[in-house]
């Protein structure tokens, strides 16, 4: 890494070779002395971090170079692996330098910062796509669905439309509501757009055997203390002329998958106002708490060297993986990576610290506005 020139080019930017490289504008950044930047699954927007350290002299032309508002790109093997927005520079010295570091978020941060101006407050897209490009396009943010996820019902197009918006809500607050209707989740993608998807499911891209050089480090947590072998979802019955104490009436039952594990005596019971006729929703959010405590209560983080996976690919969210780790005893477990940090610096070179659970922590909580029309809408 040189700790000279700041400018290489004021062209349009094509990667010259298959090396790292960090653009600030249209200029390539090349006296860093360290990086981070940071996607993830729960935790958006994403972020980065840039540490420049260079002589006295040069401090002017360098903060000319890094101006806040200007987008930030971060390259490998001519690979986008990372588009933000500067945001913050903070600047300080000492008697042998001036080090500057820079940062900023990834260009979804006005989905979370504004809020979105929609004319009468009221959803009128039958589609999520549309309803995202719509809060999306002012901000210049780009939307798209992941090849491969599944289409929305009839029922799920129709609730869409009858959403009723909160005047000062931000775009990703209502994006937010509308895909737990569909199912879907969202996140940030390298080129900073907004992501539509299923949460992965299928055959995994990449493998991971702790044991291997590529690992440098490795913890693992199992915590079952928020855990329950069943979780039962009671309808509260709302009847003013009932003469008698009303009672929860058991609607539906999610189990945990390890039972045994957990203790058998360990029963939730949860009360929720809402079910359909045939009570499919009350199992529905029975089902989706006992899966998604269970995808919860194991994490495991990994250092590795490098970018890539052993498939060659740049590490990805929302991407399964198959886990091996001799210490604990896993063995070809299937994870999804929830999120990652990429990272360089003088001491530990180039690494992506990787945070992987079950895709079951990841499932999504059923949320209808009307049980009662999903129920009549699947009957007819």
């Amino acid at each position: 890494m040189s700790t000279e020139n700041i400018t290489v080019t004021g062209n349009a930017f094509h990667p010259p070779d298959m090396e790292f490289h960090i653009y600030v504008g249209n200029r390539e950044l090349l006296n860093y002395t360290s990086f981070q930047f940071n996607r993830s699954m729960e935790q958006l927007p994403g972020n980065f971090t840039i540490t420049i350290a260079l002589a006295y002299a040069r401090l002017p032309e360098l903060l000319e170079a890094v101006q806040a508002n200007q987008k930030v790109t971060f390259y490998i093997a001519k690979k986008l692996m990372f588009t933000g927005i500067l945001e913050r520079v903070d600047t300080s010295g000492s008697m042998s330098d001036h080090p500057v570091v820079i940062q900023g978020r990834s260009a979804l941060r006005d989905l979370f910062d504004c809020s979105a101006m929609i004319p009468g407050y009221v959803a009128t897209y039958k589609d999520l796509n549309g309803l995202a490009q719509t809060l999306c396009s002012p901000f210049g943010v780009k939307t798209y669905t992941k090849s491969g996820t599944s289409a929305a019902s009839t029922y799920q197009q129709d609730q869409l439309s009858q959403m009723n918006l909160n005047a000062g809500e931000t775009p990703y607050a209502i994006l937010q509501r509308a895909a737990r209707i569909y199912g879907k989740i969202l996140y940030d993608s390298v080129g900073g757009a907004l992501v539509i998807a299923d949460v992965e499911d299928g055959n995994p891209v990449a493998t991971i055997d702790t044991s291997t050089a590529m690992v440098e480090d490795t913890s693992f947590s199992l915590d079952i203390s928020g855990r329950f072998s069943e979780y039962i979802v009671a309808v509260q019955p709302n009847d003013q002329y009932s003469s008698g104490p009303a009672l929860p009436i058991p609607t539906g039952v999610g189990k945990d998958p390890q039972q045994e594990l957990v203790g058998t005596q360990r029963k939730l019971l949860l009360i929720n106002s809402l079910d359909s006729p045939d009570h499919q929703y009350a199992q529905n959010i029975a089902q989706w708490q006992a899966n998604r405590n269970y995808g919860r209560s194991m994490v495991m983080n990994l250092v590795m060297t490098g970018y890539q996976s052993d498939s060659g690919n740049l590490w990805d969210i929302n991407t399964l993986v198959s886990v091996t780790d001799p210490l604990t005893g896993i063995k070809d477990s299937k994870m999804i990576v929830a999120g990652y940090t990429m990272s360089r610096d003088l001491t530990n070179g180039s690494t992506t610290q990787i945070t992987l659970m079950p895709r079951e922590a990841f499932s999504i909580q059923p949320n209808v506005i009307n049980p009662s029309a999903d129920y009549y809408n699947t009957k007819s």
